[in-house]
């Protein structure tokens, strides 16, 4: 997996906002969100659903920690200046 393409991963996962999208009229309706999910396998070259699920909550687990980092480094800099 080390030849994984987040950014190429992050173009194709935005053409599906039925996945990410709360507001999106078919994020409720389970069969658009797995066909959805079947392209990006067939995209990603994963084996498994459970894989790409995985690979999502991984890549948005480690933003929202990079984002609170900057978060708080920026408040911090802003407290001693």
């Amino acid at each position: 997996m080390a030849d994984f393409d987040i950014p190429s991963f992050l173009e194709e996962y935005q053409r599906y906002p039925c996945l990410w999208f709360k507001k999106d009229v078919n994020y409720k309706l389970r069969h658009k969100r797995d066909a959805a999910e079947e392209a990006l396998l067939d995209f990603t070259k994963l084996q498994t659903v459970k894989e790409l699920r995985q690979k999502m909550r991984s890549i948005r687990c480690t933003y929202n920690q990079s984002r609170l980092t900057l978060l708080v480094v920026t408040q911090s800099h802003t407290l001693c200046s």
